[in-house]
């Protein structure tokens, strides 16, 4: 194409989207379901442009938007983090209007956040000068509403129970949307545990949740807890992750939003999809720490520890999908520290493989033979989170 008519269509594309963003972010006057089919098309015409500007062509109305997002991501143009942004605000473009308002607003404001990420990236990239973004306008109206953690569900659920979110959830805000002024005079520490609950661990069960119990209260009489600068997001996995609590801020008298195991919620089964589960989990991290570091100027700590006796034998995403993960968050200079714990009959070697493979900094192998190997992990885990 001829570089006047890719600048004409780079032109209209640009200004399709812009005015696509500024219905997506804040126009009063259109429904929910509406601001969803906007940030979905907003974030479609990014696509759209960026392919014309990388392929001076444009794209064939053939080509879907997930073709270009696979695209992209082959070519390296856009990196796992824009991707994850990409595809959540793909997927639920045609959702339906939920009969809660409160659960509209709030996912709404969901799926800006993601956009907003995706456009503060596209400008980056790209040099686009798109005058009129109002970016700063649409990132305070954001940081002052209320987003809740239980949509960190909504990836793997494609659903959300209206009883959870009106009963449970209410006020919580998601940590993208600002820390509390009281604590961002410490840098936080975010930490992040991923716990086994695959089949081989159904012996270990009622260990498991005694010893988990005493590492969080460990962790709740520690001088960065009463700071109030100590944030933790749990996992469990076996043939799929489960996220037992987003990234909530731990308090030392207990009244905050991290879950505790037990006999409901800990049912050891089925095989182990670690990488899968640690994909996941150091994505959010990402999110997380460039949200805080964009708006207070400084990288949080993150600590992230595994516990697991065994290798993965399920997931779709590979140890070096972790790897590169964890790369980036070297290079942030965000990690604290990285280890897998486990429990072993006889040697080492296996930890030290899931080690190396994964990019962690170090594992502390225990003796699945010991009757206090459980509980030393989980005390391993809690030194390790305050120290």
């Amino acid at each position: 194409m001829k570089t006047q008519k890719i600048n004409e269509l780079l032109k209209d594309y640009e200004k399709d989207m812009l005015n696509d963003w500024h219905k997506a972010m804040g126009d009063k006057k259109i429904s929910f379901k509406d601001s969803i089919k906007y940030i979905g098309g907003c974030a479609e015409l990014v696509c759209r442009s960026l392919y014309l500007r990388e392929n001076k062509l444009e794209a064939s109305k053939s080509i879907t938007f997930n073709d270009i997002v696979e695209k992209f991501h082959t070519e390296k143009i856009m990196d796992d983090l824009i991707v994850f942004h990409m595809n959540t605000v793909r997927k639920p473009r045609n959702i339906a209007t939920h009969l809660s308002r409160k659960y509209s607003k709030a996912f709404v404001d969901l799926m800006r956040n993601h956009l907003k990420q995706i456009m503060i990236w596209y400008k980056a990239h790209t040099g686009a000068k798109l005058y009129g973004l109002n970016l700063d306008k649409y990132k305070e109206r954001l940081r002052k509403r209320p987003v809740t953690t239980v949509f960190n569900n909504f990836n793997k659920k494609e659903t959300i129970n209206e009883t959870v979110y009106e009963d449970v959830i209410k006020n919580e805000r998601i940590m993208t949307l600002e820390p509390e002024e009281k604590m961002i005079t410490d840098t936080p520490v975010y930490s992040c545990l991923v716990i086994d609950e695959s089949g081989s661990m159904i012996d270990q069960r009622d260990k498991v949740i005694e010893s988990h119990s005493e590492a969080l209260s460990a962790i709740r009489g520690s001088m960065i807890c009463k700071n109030e600068a100590l944030f933790l997001m749990q996992y469990t996995f076996n043939f799929q992750n489960n996220l037992l609590n987003a990234l909530s801020n731990v308090e030392s008298n207990a009244n905050d939003k991290i879950i505790s195991l037990n006999s409901n919620n800990y049912k050891p089964f089925g095989r182990t999809a670690l990488y899968d589960t640690l994909y996941e989990a150091i994505t959010t991290l990402q999110i997380e720490v460039n949200s805080f570091k964009n708006n207070r100027h400084k990288t949080p700590k993150i600590t992230i520890a595994i516990l697991t006796d065994g290798v993965d034998n399920l997931s779709s995403k590979s140890a070096e999908d972790v790897r590169m993960l964890m790369s980036d968050l070297y290079e942030k200079r965000a990690i604290q520290s990285s280890v897998v714990i486990g429990w072993e009959e006889t040697s080492d070697n296996q930890l030290e493989t899931i080690k190396e493979k994964i990019g962690f900094q170090k594992y502390i192998s225990l003796k699945k033979s010991d009757p206090s190997a459980i509980r030393d992990a989980f005390q391993l885990w809690s030194q390790l989170t305050i120290s």
